[in-house]
């Protein structure tokens, strides 16, 4: 039977599935017990999920680096005390400082090669 750290684990991977679905729409949660990446089919970004009320955002992130391949972007999706599914999207994402820096720049030189249409 599953705890319910476990459980909310799951739900939090389902919920963060759902709310990335329109821009991955092959993506899908891995059981929680299982190593790698918290969600896959997300081509260029490792996710890692935390629901955990004491959140360590070194050790996050740490865990989100150790298994990202070279290139992607290892993100720390983390779900805050009191914010379930509704708030989805005022979950926290967070990186190290410097793949921010390497994304910003991609983002720059991609506006300069074909500018933007929002």
């Amino acid at each position: 039977m599953a705890t319910g750290r476990v459980t909310r684990g799951r739900k939090s991977q389902d919920y963060v599935a759902d709310f990335w679905r329109e821009d991955f729409p092959d993506i899908r949660p891995v059981a929680a017990s299982l190593p790698g990446e918290d969600l896959l089919e997300t081509p260029g970004i490792w996710f890692e999920v935390k629901a955990t009320r004491e959140l360590n955002p070194t050790k996050a992130l740490k865990q989100a680096r150790t298994g990202c391949p070279e290139g992607e972007y290892p993100v720390v999706i983390a779900r805050p005390t009191g914010y379930g599914e509704a708030k989805v999207d005022k979950w926290v994402a967070m990186m190290d400082h410097d793949e921010f820096r390497r994304l910003i720049r991609e983002l720059f030189k991609f506006r300069t090669m074909y500018g933007t249409d929002d």
